[in-house]
């Protein structure tokens, strides 16, 4: 590079290998600086004469310059702490002052718009913060990002068109290529933060996001308060709130539901509408998919029912009915005591159901639960046949039945509720 000294209405050489013209006059409408050089003072603008760049250290400059206007340029302004490096910098670039308010634009494209009440913008890659008006404190990095912001404030992108579709959304920070991308120059979501390739792609206008992994929470649209954690965790979901997946593949299928907790790889896989269940372990209710308020604790435990309600399986050993709020330990079935000989209870039976046959033509036997109901029990019994005096009673630990004139036994149902 070779400086030269030139009087402030010197004329602009170019190089001609660019197809420019060789010479053009520019009429600078204030004075330039002085360019110090061993203490002589010297009142002379500074230029370097390049095939790529033309160098330019001014206070402010208005009105048009045309002949800049299409060439890399590297522009600092003294007077509001600004630099723009690029071709097509800012709206002020022709119809006002250059640059305003400590912004910081490096890129083509880059703040093209920009407004005199935007401030304190750092903008590096072309077209980032393309739109913006008046927002302000805003950082993007990489071509695209935030590009269609206008008045949003306080976002920080970093990466090829992140936050690219964000116009008003504040407070956000989208860190990955395509990491927050939105839709249509509409999103307006607010404190969102994300992490990863794709993550949080399709967000609107759902706000106080977390996603960290690629494609964490892609599909999330309005959705809010969620968080994501883990390649493809939360991946389909779109309108649900309140959701925390933790894990690769956590909670991939729910699109609409609310308040699940899944942590593990694969938890809740597969759960599509449920809500408010809670799954700890690697594919942990990995088979549940329209249920709700269910809990699966421990390594692939399977749902009973895909679309069960109110279940409770801790490890495959402990298993209740919450909606009766009443344990069931697997393995742990009723027993009958003090019954005649010859007296069975069927193999499948619980605390809340079940089959009984007491031996004998007049007998009496107790049904003993294998866990007590905590604050209350009802219990119904029903036995087979009706031309036998029968009777029973129940607490909160059995039932007790008796009976006489039943000939070789009686057999009987009973059907427990409490909790």
């Amino acid at each position: 590079m070779r400086f030269a000294r030139q009087k402030t209405n010197q004329t602009l050489h170019r190089d001609a290998s660019l197809g420019l013209a060789s010479t053009q006059s520019i009429q600078p409408p204030v004075a330039w600086p002085a360019r110090r050089g061993a203490g002589r003072g010297l009142s002379l603008p500074l230029s370097i004469r390049s095939p790529r760049i033309v160098l330019v250290s001014v206070l402010s400059l208005s009105g048009p310059v045309s002949a800049m206007a299409q060439s890399p340029v590297f522009v600092m302004d003294d007077t509001t702490s600004s630099v723009m490096i690029g071709q097509q910098n800012t709206n002020g670039w022709y119809n006002g002052p250059l640059l305003q308010n400590s912004n910081t634009w490096i890129g083509i494209g880059a703040g093209v718009t920009n407004s005199v009440s935007a401030s304190n913008n750092v903008g590096v890659g072309s077209s980032v913060l393309f739109a913006l008006t008046t927002g302000g404190s805003n950082t993007a990095v990489g071509q695209g990002a935030q590009a269609c912001e206008t008045t949003a404030g306080n976002n920080t992108s970093i990466g090829q068109l992140a936050l690219t579709n964000n116009s008003t959304g504040q407070n956000n920070t989208a860190l990955g290529m395509y990491a927050q991308y939105g839709d249509g120059c509409t999103s307006s979501g607010d404190d969102n933060t994300s992490s990863g390739f794709y993550s949080l792609f399709s967000v609107t206008s759902g706000s106080n996001n977390v996603a960290d992994g690629s494609y964490a929470l892609y599909a999330n649209t309005t959705g809010g308060t969620n968080g994501a954690f883990g390649f493809t965790a939360l991946a389909s979901n779109t309108t649900g709130n309140a959701n925390t997946a933790v894990g690769t593949g956590a909670l991939y299928s729910s699109t609409t539901g609310d308040g699940n907790v899944a942590i593990g790889d694969g938890a809740l896989g597969s759960a599509v509408t449920g809500n408010y269940n809670i799954s700890l372990g690697l594919n942990s209710g990995y088979n549940l998919t329209g249920g709700s308020n269910n809990i699966y604790l421990g390594l692939n435990i399977a749902a009973d029912d895909p679309n069960e309600n109110e279940k409770l399986n801790i490890g495959n050993f402990i298993k209740a009915d919450l909606s009766w709020w009443h344990l069931h330990w697997l393995g742990r079935n009723p027993s009958l005591v003090k019954c005649p000989n010859g007296s069975l209870i069927d193999g499948n039976a619980t605390d809340m159901s079940g089959t009984v046959f007491v031996a004998g033509a007049s007998a009496s036997c107790t049904v003993k639960f294998a866990n007590a109901f905590y604050s209350f029990n009802h219990c119904r019994v029903f036995p087979h046949s009706l031309g036998n005096p029968f009777s029973y009673s129940y607490s909160l630990s059995s039932i007790g039945v008796s009976f006489t004139g039943g000939g070789t036994g009686v057999t009987f149902d009973y059907a427990c509720d409490g909790k």
